[in-house]
């Protein structure tokens, strides 16, 4: 599988997920998925309208770098020449139309260098005179990035998963120690029937405290990237965590007795109005925006225990 910020691919998923992105991004340039049956003749889509056409490439495995590199080079190289050998079968699914531009559609692209390939292979290509090329033929490079507003549209909808680096957490606990303050007061009392021994108290209140603050720091990360990506969705999302903090503030009022169970279905009730309110995103990441919405609660303080 290839990893991403928006989630693992394999070659089967990436072409099932971008057919879909493809019809709707494409609609009215008239998108033609090619069927594969006896072979993809070096497009896996077109469109009618424009001579737009599609190729999808990802890894099997999370390569990077110069194998990277080479393994997009090599697959460009190998499905413009077959642009050249069915040629005859393109001519006759194309008619009159002509190719403009030839899009590779993979996860990432790791080296510039790519781009003089690309220019090597038109050159060559155009050389050739083939009927079904435009002659300022073009060969681009989209990346994942290139389509993930239309992602949430696909099978199992936007994905978007960050990683925190250990610098970040370490500047951010130095920048905001009360909240750190805050969430090891409240996760003291969270815990302190399970322990006699304070020392294993001690232990497991900074466990507790340092996932919160992952998990906070990770969904600023991702609040960000629906406020860039799907603002309307953002200002729902920021509409619904209003809502909840006030009820949340409202709740914590009096005593918890069972405050681990207390945490653990706030946050159950946050995923599930995620889930109601914000369609065509991945599950994980609403249980990661719900994972973050309690932990800036503990954090800060509108969840508080007496």
């Amino acid at each position: 599988m290839f990893q991403t910020n928006y989630g693992k691919f394999d070659p089967n998923s990436w072409e099932d997920t971008f057919q879909i992105v493809f019809k709707i991004v494409y609609k009215e340039e008239v998108y033609q998925k090619m069927p594969d049956s006896n072979g993809d003749l070096g497009i896996e889509g077109f469109t009618l309208k424009t001579g737009k056409a599609f190729q999808c490439y990802c890894p099997e495995n999370n390569i990077s770098g110069k194998e990277l590199y080479e393994a997009l080079r090599d697959k460009i190289s190998r499905d413009i020449k077959k642009l050249e050998t069915n040629c005859s079968d393109l001519k006759k699914i194309l008619g009159e139309l002509k190719i403009q531009e030839w899009y590779l559609v993979t996860p990432k692209n790791s080296d510039k260098k790519i781009y003089a390939h690309c220019r090597k292979k038109e050159r060559e290509i155009i050389s050739k005179s083939l009927e079904i090329l435009d002659c300022n033929f073009k060969i681009i490079i989209h990346e994942i990035e290139d389509y993930v507003s239309y992602l949430k549209f696909s099978k199992n909808g936007i994905m978007y998963n960050p990683v925190i680096e250990d610098n970040e957490k370490s500047d951010w606990v130095e920048l905001e120690n009360a909240y750190v303050e805050n969430a090891k007061r409240k996760y003291s009392k969270v815990f302190e029937s399970d322990y006699e021994d304070l020392s294993q108290l001690e232990i497991t209140v900074l466990k507790a405290t340092d996932l919160s603050i992952e998990r906070y720091l990770k969904g600023i990360k991702q609040i960000e990237f629906l406020k860039n990506e799907h603002p309307k969705d953002f200002e729902r999302f920021t509409r619904i965590a209003s809502q909840l903090e006030e009820d949340v503030a409202f709740d914590s009022l009096g005593l918890i007795v069972e405050k681990k169970v207390f945490i653990k279905k706030l946050t159950e009730k946050v995923e599930q109005k995620l889930r109601e309110e914000l369609e065509g995103f991945d599950s994980i990441l609403l249980k990661d925006l719900a994972n973050q919405m309690v932990s800036g609660w503990v954090l800060e303080c509108s969840l508080n225990f007496i």
